[in-house]
């Protein structure tokens, strides 16, 4: 990268996207390439010269990053990142069906939608598209809409390999 105007601050990069996407995870990678990249060069490389090792937090729970934060990538030519938070945008705050399918791509966490109402959907999803591998997986006579039948046939079999009982199953 070349500064069109060498006095200037840098090259500024801003990631944003949905939540859980990879945001944190890109530019983890990206400063881990330069830093492999100075111990390629030697000792007189300028490419991190200064250069903090600090990287943004990383999970697989959607909503860690809250706030926007701000990393240097490199040195010479100097880039600058911000990380940002999720970012959704919403045409109608209280929309079921979209906390549904954002709850199942993991965008969002599953409490905000509902535990149970994200696997009835998922499973109505299944159904609706004929996607039925489910059904021989599971060992199924045939596909089922009833979500607390599935757990319920998903848990007698669960006993079953590992030779206990369950008399109740908690959905």
């Amino acid at each position: 990268v070349r500064s069109k105007y060498p006095r200037t601050l840098g090259v500024m990069l801003m990631v944003v996207g949905l939540p859980n996407v990879g945001k944190s995870t890109i530019i983890s990678g990206l400063k881990r390439i330069a830093f492999a990249t100075l111990r390629h060069q030697g000792p007189t490389s300028k490419l991190m010269q200064g250069v903090k090792w600090t990287e943004p937090k990383m999970s697989n729970v959607p909503g860690l990053t809250r706030d926007v934060t701000f990393f240097q990538l490199a040195n010479h030519p100097r880039l600058y990142c911000y990380d940002t938070p999720g970012v959704s945008l919403l045409k109608r705050r209280n929309d079921p069906e979209r906390n549904a399918k954002l709850g199942v791509l993991k965008c969002m966490p599953d409490h905000i939608a509902g535990e149970t109402y994200l696997a009835d959907y998922l499973l109505y999803r299944l159904n609706r598209d004929y996607v039925l591998d489910y059904v021989k997986e599971l060992e199924l006579p045939g596909p089922t809409n009833d979500i607390r039948y599935l757990c319920g046939h998903i848990s007698g079999m669960l006993s079953q390999r590992k030779n206990t009982q369950v008399y109740q199953v908690q959905v």
